[in-house]
């Protein structure tokens, strides 16, 4: 709830930068011929999650023994601060407010946000496809993900994942540069979220039978080509939001000029209508009633051991 009211603080001293300073100064540390580049990148790894979590708990354990209720207030900020639901929603709802207005040159901008393509010549049915392909692949790794290790381990579990998920997000390319170097991180990015993402179908599915889209379509499809792309979680979000709002995603996109093709999901030739502002709407409702049931169960997983 705090996260929805506030979103994210814009400061330097954010946990997040903060986690993303010390892994590149970490980098620097590790990145050398004399150390092989899989060892580098396993030492970085454990070394931003040790220290990532182990200030978070002290923190807390410090706070803690002033008072209890500051333990308690710090926990809650930090996971306010690691949850990125008011981030996600504010990014559809900028580009879909450009577009509404016709000023597609700031939509353009405002895409390139949050997507790696290229976005400076796409017309709008390709900004409304790039702004839905990434909140539904995004829905979990900024939401789902972390609440679920937040129920599991608290404010040091979600820690933990967000400096993971930074790590995958800086070094966890197949470039020349990190594809040994960043393997590690991002095989650990993978196993972590492997369990969030097929709970984030599973909400994304109940959401959409309670929106009325279509919630079978969301999850034959996220079933059925879930696991075409390059990740294996990554692709589950695409595809049920596809299903969901009966639209095809995937295709031809641009990066610094040169065409990459992703699978189309469904493919093409299946039932799906034509991109359209509203589209974006639709995927906001879906990214907030997914929200609220992941939260309606966590809050009954955590009080359940009271009334046992």
């Amino acid at each position: 709830m705090l996260d929805a009211i506030i979103g994210d603080p814009e400061t330097k001293f954010h946990p997040v930068r903060a986690i993303g300073g010390m892994i590149a100064a970490g980098e620097k540390l590790l990145y050398r011929r004399s150390i092989p580049k899989r060892l580098g990148g396993i030492l970085l790894t454990i070394l931003a999650i040790t220290v990532s979590v182990g200030a978070t708990m002290l923190i807390i354990a410090i706070l803690g023994r002033v008072a209890p209720v500051l333990g308690l207030a710090a926990s809650i900020v930090i996971i306010a601060i690691c949850l990125a639901f008011r981030s996600l929603l504010d990014a559809g709802s900028r580009i879909r407010r450009d577009l509404k207005n016709s000023d597609l040159a700031a939509a353009r901008r405002h895409l390139s946000w949050i997507v790696s393509r290229d976005t400076d010549r796409l017309p709008e049915t390709e900004i409304v496809r790039g702004t839905i392909e990434s909140l539904s692949e995004n829905l979990n790794d900024a939401v789902i993900a972390p609440l679920f290790y937040a129920v599991l381990f608290g404010a040091p579990g979600i820690v933990g994942y967000k400096t993971v998920n930074t790590l995958d997000s800086m070094i966890g390319y197949r470039s020349d540069r990190y594809l040994k170097f960043g393997w590690f991180a991002a095989r650990l990015d993978d196993v972590l979220n492997y369990i969030p993402a097929r709970i984030s179908l599973f909400l994304v599915t109940a959401a959409a039978f309670l929106l009325r889209y279509d919630a079978r379509s969301a999850w034959k499809t996220a079933l059925t080509y879930g696991q075409t792309g390059a990740s294996p979680n990554g692709g589950i979000g695409i595809c049920a939001f596809a299903g969901a709002l009966n639209v095809t995603l995937g295709g031809t996109n641009y990066f610094d000029g040169e065409p990459e093709m992703t699978p189309t999901v469904p493919p093409v030739g299946a039932s799906a209508h034509p991109f359209s502002l509203n589209d974006i709407t639709r995927s906001e409702r879906l990214i907030i009633a997914s929200t609220l049931i992941g939260l309606f169960i966590s809050i009954i997983i955590i009080a359940l051991p009271a009334f046992l």
